[in-house]
């Protein structure tokens, strides 16, 4: 089910009651007369845990779970027979949960200060998911056709939907930091480098958590101005070379996936901004996951393919996702991460006015 799935992806966690270090919450749930004797079952899906399971049965038309978490986080109810599952956030000792399938709303959620917005927020980056996977699918027909500029304009088509996405995210975030939610949603999310940093200094409310620390650790790791430590590519790549000996103004480290369509579509566009840029000094190193050891591309810049130099470089940047990009000076210090190709194209006119 939809929900189900997109609750699997990647999960941190939040909580109002922000002194919680650890959270059990009681879940009580009301269902309809024609559910009695169903099978029914809790799942929650905190931070750096397992999945946290509860069982029950429906008697008396209700279920009563209880589950521990580490942290407040999403939820789901699945009762047997029923299409859709329930979503719900634990932010709470106690929270009440109505059903009723007839309903356009489905279910009611009283004690949780967060469920509602995560329901809302669940549907709207569904509907995102859709429209980007969907948009990507024309991206790729355009490329095998060799229609660059249609790629282009699906692209920034997409960028377009994705800051919209990210700014609602924002605006959630910035109008409830004491909830919960808020440190989740910012915690599982990709926002630009200053939204992150701005967003995380609001968000001091949940520093008890362990994510906090966490994060905070990654998020100094993930700094502008740290300097790159040198290396030098191992014999896969398709130029060996030190990063210290490259003259280049700039070097864009690019972290993909060699099957993955969003890294292709990316080097794509790539392709025409190394074209454009590498004379007045943009090179480039393509750092292939450690999955992919015995796969490279046809790229005109460098590749990188050894398993514990991805490895290193992808810890000690925090790269934590791919299609990614770290951005460096001549002198292998971060100048810029995470950028579009489009946001690419515009800091290397901007630096090289400078």
């Amino acid at each position: 089910m939809i929900i189900s799935a997109f609750l699997c992806l990647s999960l941190i966690l939040t909580s109002p009651l922000h002194l919680y270090a650890q959270l059990s919450s009681t879940v009580t749930c009301l269902f309809p007369k024609s559910w009695e004797g169903r099978q029914a079952l809790l799942v929650a899906q905190p931070l750096a845990q397992r999945t946290k399971l509860d069982t029950a049965v429906v008697l008396n038309r209700m279920a009563v779970f209880t589950i521990d978490v580490a942290e407040p986080c999403p939820a789901y109810i699945w009762v047997e027979g029923n299409k859709d599952d329930i979503p719900f956030f634990i932010d709470s000792p106690r929270i009440d949960i109505s059903i009723d399938p007839t309903s356009s709303t489905h279910s009611l959620v009283e004690g949780s200060p967060g469920s509602d917005l995560w329901v809302e927020q669940l549907y709207r980056s569904n509907d995102f998911q859709n429209t980007d996977r969907e948009l990507s699918q024309e991206i790729a027909m355009a490329m095998v056709k060799g229609d660059t500029l249609a790629a282009f304009q699906l692209e920034n088509q997409i960028d377009s939907l994705r800051i919209t996405h990210t700014n609602t995210l924002i605006t959630q975030i910035l109008n409830h930091p004491d909830l919960s939610l808020s440190w989740y949603t910012f915690a599982t999310n990709d926002f630009a480098y200053d939204q992150t940093y701005s967003l995380f200094d609001k968000l001091g409310a949940f520093s008890s958590y362990p994510s906090y620390k966490r994060l905070s650790d990654k998020l100094t790791r993930k700094k502008l101005g740290i300097t790159v430590q040198d290396f030098a590519t191992s014999a896969h790549a398709n130029s060996p070379v030190n990063l210290s000996s490259l003259k280049s103004r700039f070097i864009l480290l690019d972290f993909s996936m060699t099957y993955m369509l969003a890294c292709k579509r990316q080097h794509t566009l790539l392709r025409n901004l190394y074209t454009k840029y590498k004379s007045s000094g943009l090179e480039i190193i393509t750092i292939w996951s450690v999955q992919e050891k015995n796969s490279q591309n046809n790229l005109p810049w460098i590749q990188i393919l050894n398993n514990e130099l991805s490895k290193t470089l992808t810890h000690d940047l925090a790269v934590d996702r791919v299609p990614d990009n770290v951005l460096l000076d001549s002198n292998r210090r971060v100048i810029a991460r995470g950028l579009t190709t489009r946001e690419l194209e515009v800091k290397l006119a901007q630096l090289l006015n400078e």
